[in-house]
């Protein structure tokens, strides 16, 4: 087990069971807690990050570039099936699940709510007049 650090210049923070992570004002992510499955352990190094967000085992970072990072239990998925692709523009977590917000392939106009880790995706199209679909 790691500590929690103590250190100034964080955006933001996400807990996930028994770990944290915090998104760095540089775009690194500092990690700390229960690293029996890889969720402290296999956090990715460097900067480059706009986003972290906590499962129960698992967290996705963000990159600046829209792609998403997995890491940690991959029990249901979580990470293994996590979208290989960029253009997301926010990740969310829950225990163990993850969503993404991001273009749809390949309407540039379409919105896709997609959840991590399973094979369902909601896809949320413009109509002409502005109205959800």
């Amino acid at each position: 087990m790691s500590i929690t650090p103590v250190e100034a210049g964080c955006v933001s923070v996400s807990a996930g069971h028994y770990n944290g992570y915090a998104l760095r004002v540089d775009g690194s992510i500092a990690v700390w807690g229960d690293a029996s499955h890889g969720q402290v352990t296999l956090a990715p190094l460097g900067g480059g990050f706009v986003a972290v967000a906590a499962g129960a085992y698992h967290a996705y970072a963000l990159r600046a570039d829209g792609t998403i990072l997995a890491w940690g239990r991959d029990l249901e998925g979580q990470v293994s099936r996590t979208p290989r692709y960029g253009g997301f523009t926010s990740i969310a977590s829950g225990d163990y699940h993850g969503y993404a917000v991001g273009p749809a392939v390949p309407e540039p106009s379409t919105v896709v709510l997609g959840l991590l880790g399973l094979t369902a995706v909601m896809v949320v199209r413009k109509s002409r007049s502005g109205a959800n679909q």
